[in-house]
């Protein structure tokens, strides 16, 4: 039985969004005010205490879907991707893999439990580094990869992962594209983003000019990065675009998994705000 729900389109999902608010405004407020939450891990199985979030309040509010974090070190995103792969690679064969994270307990979650049979991981370390190299880094070799500009063939991988990625790489859309090259016509893609349904449009943070700079429209804003103790740059706050985003990349078929679970302590963020709110989603798009 799938662990998410698999929404067809955006109207499906707003439906079904308006169907759980009353359930997550009820619970989420509760949780606010907690440092520990009793919850069922799905990736352990640990039936137990969970800390509530991981740092301080974000303004008056606490970001809860990261947080949930369990006593096997996975939060609540992790596990939501985490439901999101086994959903996946029960449903279809899944030989030569790639995922584009190294240095997270989700990934060897995913190497050691999961049953991918070739699965290659990458960081991006640069942008001087050429693709496909390995460079030690905290001890690990890693290997180095741009998704602007991918080092494997044409149509050589059947599934691809990247997991809040895609809003800190400088032109979204041409990562879309180059994943899509590198996939073959029978390919999956699993990728998470900080997704906001109230928003139509992207908000967009930053660009970069042709020069290379980096062009501020909004205040700076980081994400935590396991290469980078600096952390790193938002570009976009990505909306509903994303879909003719990914229609435009030459994915014909997308699914938007809905993975809300109050006993799994799986959860929004909790953000008050529309352009801030993000649900646990996750995109499956094919070829």
């Amino acid at each position: 039985m799938p662990r998410l729900t698999w929404l067809k389109s955006s109207d499906e999902t707003r439906m079904a969004l308006a169907a759980l608010a009353p359930l997550r405004t009820a619970w989420e407020s509760e949780l606010i005010g907690r440092e520990t939450a009793t919850g069922i891990c799905s990736v352990c199985g640990h039936i137990g205490a969970f800390r509530v979030t991981a740092g301080e309040p974000e303004g008056h509010w606490r970001n809860l879907l990261e947080g949930m974090i369990c006593e096997c070190g996975l939060n609540g995103r992790m596990r939501l991707i985490w439901n999101a792969f086994v959903d996946t690679a029960e449903a279809r064969p899944l030989a030569k893999s790639h995922i584009f994270e190294r240095l997270t307990p989700l990934f060897l979650r995913i190497a050691e439990q999961g049953p991918l049979r070739d699965l290659t991981s990458s960081e991006f370390l640069g942008n001087e580094l050429v693709g496909g190299a390995n460079h030690i880094v905290q001890g690990i070799s890693l290997r180095h990869e741009s998704m602007l500009d991918l080092s494997f063939p044409d149509a050589s991988m059947d599934f691809l992962m990247h997991f809040d990625v895609l809003e800190h790489v400088p032109d979204h859309r041409l990562a879309l594209r180059e994943c899509r090259r590198v996939l073959k016509d029978t390919g999956a893609m699993l990728f998470s983003i900080p997704f906001y349904p109230g928003l139509e449009k992207h908000l967009v943070r930053a660009l970069r000019t042709p020069d290379g700079d980096i062009h501020h429209l909004l205040p700076e804003a980081y994400h935590g990065n396991p290469v980078d103790p600096h952390g790193a740059l938002v570009f976009i706050h990505p909306g509903w675009e994303l879909l003719m985003d990914l229609s435009e990349a030459g994915f014909s078929r997308v699914e938007i998994g809905l993975g809300y679970d109050a006993a799994g302590l799986i959860v929004s963020n909790g953000c008050p705000y529309d352009d801030g709110h993000a649900w646990p989603i996750v995109f499956r798009a094919c070829p």
